[in-house]
């Protein structure tokens, strides 16, 4: 179990007390404290609003020049290029972050910044960089006495010592490590986490027994302080060794407690071992057809954990994918014939789950039951395919976004530069629709709520919005909107709440921004309106290209469109042209 800082998983409680906590905050320091509070714990669960409170922190770190808050922000915007896949972006930002750390000579942070380098080496499968950047965090650890930090990075290289089989260096760390962290609190993290690695190194040398008590110890400690991510590392070495010592009705309890956990964190690298831990459960209690099952189940979170994995480019993804699939079908329908000396019981077990399963389906199924499989088989592939083309759009998008706003830098021209930078609020406007979309089951349509909400925080953080002084309000149905029509309304409320932000509320002017949509009269009706200065969108030149933008994407969804500028401005369309799904 990598440790990366302090990230843990917790529960959607911790979220709300954070966002509780960040309303009623007045002190900016505490805000930025907050806002990469809420960043850390949404990197689990939501990875658009955990870019987006990083931001907004980055943003804010700035406005202040707090050197030491803005170098924080920029490591937590590394760990979330991270996760998204762009490594490079990612390393450049970590470095970047420990040059500054070196030059205050602060070791502490300077350390994390190695070790976070680390684990990005680590999950991108590049051990010996992981091994070298984990190995000088420990070295700065020992410089400045951390213990528990020491022992930290002790887990970390034993992670790295399991991958590479050498199980005998991989136990003298953890030795060491469990000896720095026995006197702590037991619910401490780091005590927690060293037990957690010592358990499942214990399982690797078949020592079960000796595994499941550390295991047993620390899974009601995690669910204690909420770590659901500790807790199902936990559970799913207790499934296993509870297996391998035929302890079955106690794996098969243990089981249902790890998917219901999964419900409330639905971690897919976890999800994926459990779903294998179960298929050999049921394999060696000779219930072969829930066996089959799970091997499903486990294969098809393979199937998406390889879709959302590391990439270093938009073609050497699309390589990747398309061997990946055909490998995947390949081994679904060879997997009977892998077995070997040294897949042991595992892959054994499979097969014979497969061909038991195979004569129970040729018995009991109809010609008809048959190709409804292949049907569902097809459909399945097909969606993965879209996922991917979804989430590969998106990344476009955002390369596309992050090259306008490098060109913005270069340029003097203040007219130039708003229009580079509204260019770039209009790619991610579109970006955020794909993003939505291969999130989603429903892969042709959007929730307009989450969209429009998600939106509108993207643009806040883009003009700096101050939130004392301008408040949104916003009353959206809950509507399932097409692709086709979501993608001209996202670029029309991107105009008109720009608008809003830039022009509604000049010096120390006070309002409120309304956002409506819902459906009257087979009718989808939008309206954008502010109780600001009333400044007239057809008078102001500067906004001209926007105005004949909002007229041609009206004429697509044929709306029309009512402009009011009595008191503040207020835009109402009426969309005639539009789907739900």
């Amino acid at each position: 179990m990598l440790l990366l800082i302090s990230l843990t998983g917790h529960a959607q409680s911790v979220i709300d007390s954070l966002s509780l906590q960040l309303e009623s905050s007045t002190e900016r320091s505490e805000k930025i404290d907050l806002l990469q509070d809420l960043a850390w714990e949404y990197t689990h669960s939501n990875i658009d609003s955990s870019k987006l409170y990083a931001e907004r922190a980055l943003i804010l770190a700035e406005s202040v020049s707090d050197q030491d808050e803005m170098a924080n922000s920029r490591a937590i915007m590394a760990i979330i290029h991270d996760i998204e896949g762009d490594i490079e972006a990612a390393a450049g930002l970590f470095l970047e972050v420990a040059r500054y750390y070196e030059d205050q000579k602060n070791l502490i942070e300077l350390s994390t910044t190695y070790n976070n380098l680390g684990i990005m080496f680590f999950e991108d499968e590049d051990f010996d960089q992981a091994y070298r950047y984990l190995s000088k965090s420990l070295e700065l650890e020992k410089v400045v006495g951390d213990s528990l930090g020491i022992a930290a990075s002790l887990v970390n290289l034993a992670s790295i010592e399991h991958k590479r089989g050498a199980f005998t260096e991989a136990s003298t760390k953890l030795k060491i490590a469990k000896s720095l962290v026995i006197d702590e609190d037991e619910m401490h993290w780091i005590r927690l986490a060293v037990y957690n690695e010592i358990g499942a190194h214990l399982t690797y040398l078949d020592q079960y027994d000796s595994s499941l008590q550390y295991l047993r110890q620390v899974l009601p400690l995690y669910l204690k302080a909420e770590d659901l991510l500790g807790a199902l590392t936990a559970m799913v070495g207790i499934v296993e060794a509870e297996t391998a010592l035929g302890q079955y009705q106690d794996a098969i309890s243990n089981l249902k407690r790890g998917e219901a956990l999964l419900k409330r964190y639905p971690d897919l690298t976890q999800k994926k071992k459990l779903m294998g831990a179960a298929a050999m459960l049921y394999a060696k209690t000779d219930r072969y057809d829930k066996a089959f099952e799970y091997q499903r189940n486990f294969q098809m979170v393979s199937d998406s954990l390889l879709t959302l994995g590391r990439i270093k480019s938009v073609n050497a993804l699309e390589k990747k994918f398309q061997s990946e699939l055909k490998e995947s079908e390949i081994a679904r329908l060879e997997v009977a014939q892998q077995t070997s000396a040294n897949q042991r019981n595992i892959l054994l077990a499979i097969a014979i789950v497969l061909v038991t399963a195979a004569i129970f389906l040729y018995v009991l199924l109809s010609q008809r039951s048959r190709s409804n499989a292949l049907i569902k088989r097809s459909l399945s592939e097909k969606e993965l395919l879209l996922k991917e083309i979804h989430h590969r759009v998106k990344n476009n998008l955002q390369v596309i976004s992050s090259l306008l706003r490098l060109q913005s830098r270069y340029i003097e021209d203040k007219a130039a530069q708003n229009a580079v930078h509204e260019s770039q609020n209009r790619v991610k406007s579109m970006a955020l629709i794909h993003e939505n979309l291969y999130q989603e089951d429903n892969l042709i349509g959007v929730q307009a709520a989450a969209y429009i909400n998600n939106l509108t925080e993207v643009l806040k953080s883009s003009f700096g919005v101050d939130e004392d002084k301008v408040k949104v309000e916003s009353n959206i149905a809950s509507l399932v909107i097409d692709i086709d029509t979501i993608i001209p309304l996202g670029l029309i409320l991107n105009e008109l709440i720009t608008n809003a932000f830039k022009h509604a509320f000049p010096g120390e002017v006070v309002g409120i921004v309304r956002l409506e949509l819902k459906e009257i009269d087979e009718k989808l009706e939008l309206v954008v309106a502010d109780t600001g200065v009333g400044k007239s969108l057809q008078k102001d030149p500067s906004n001209s290209f926007g105005m004949m933008m909002i007229e041609s994407l009206a004429a697509k969804l044929e709306a029309i469109v009512d402009y009011q500028f009595d008191a503040g401005t207020r835009v109402a369309l009426s969309i005639n042209n539009y789907k739900l799904v």
